[in-house]
């Protein structure tokens, strides 16, 4: 069993591998980088909430919504209609000698017809309280949602960029997403253990490249205007043995998100 590198603001290692009160597994059977899914409302205070003028978006630490959410787990909450939300969160760590960097979080909207986008950072600068979309970053990762016109996956590195435009469904269910990136200058992109694209730097990017570069990550953040209230995120995971985390994205997340769609159709 391998030792965890850092294991930020969540469990000690007496928790490890053991299940939550519904039978979820908390974490994959394997070495992480880091997990955050905010367990206590004071986490806030150590995070970097924008100053930037414009936005003024209300952020808080919330109860997660009822499914499929884990027993009493909480979210980072975006809640405010027609504003510019940002956070940066610090981490300070570096990637270990590996073949495979993955890293997902999950993902909701409280409404079907809303538009937002819903994108982590990757920063090798933290920008602390001056985060805005003209921030520098490394890495930019996640859905663009617009009710049923316009929703698709974004993926950069610095100033390249994903040319394919990666379509994910509209709808108000929780979704996690999922990017791999290899040493062999490949990546997947992935939602709800589900494969959506598979190729490498040089021939999906442009500008095109052979592969990527770790730097020195100093932390991560959301960035979103939103059109109504209210976007969640949680579960924030990296990692390096896929094999593993695919296999607890199987055992947990699948099977919290089919409760899920269950419970939302007993109320139609």
């Amino acid at each position: 069993m391998c030792i965890f590198l850092v294991f930020d603001f969540l469990l000690t290692l007496r928790f490890y591998r053991k299940k939550d009160k519904r039978g979820f597994p908390l974490l994959p059977d394997c070495q992480l980088v880091y997990y955050q899914n905010f367990p206590s409302y004071d986490l806030l205070n150590n995070f970097f909430i924008s100053e930037v003028p414009g936005y003024d978006g209300e952020i808080k630490i919330t109860r997660s919504p009822a499914w499929p959410s884990r027993f009493h787990e909480n979210s980072l909450g975006f809640r405010s209609s027609k504003k510019s939300h940002a956070i940066a969160i610090p981490t300070n760590f570096s990637l270990p000698d590996s073949d495979t960097f993955l890293l997902q979080y999950e993902t909701r909207n409280n409404l079907l017809m809303t538009c937002n986008t819903q994108f982590i950072t990757l920063f090798e600068e933290f920008p602390g309280k001056s985060f805005s979309n003209q921030s520098k970053f490394f890495l930019e990762f996640g859905p663009e949602v617009c009710g049923k016109s316009l929703n698709h996956v974004r993926f950069r590195i610095k100033n390249s960029q994903l040319r394919e435009n990666i379509l994910i469904p509209a709808d108000d269910v929780t979704h996690q997403y999922t990017l791999i990136i290899r040493e062999n200058g490949t990546f997947e992109i992935m939602i709800d253990t589900r494969s959506l694209f598979n190729g490498t730097f040089k021939d999906h990017f442009e500008p095109e490249f052979e592969n990527v570069v770790f730097p020195q990550i100093s932390g991560y953040g959301f960035n979103s205007w939103m059109e109504y209230p209210s976007t969640f995120y949680t579960n924030i995971l990296i990692g390096t043995n896929e094999k593993e985390i695919k296999k607890w994205n199987k055992q947990d997340f699948a099977r919290r998100q089919r409760i899920q769609i269950q419970k939302n159709e007993e109320r139609i």
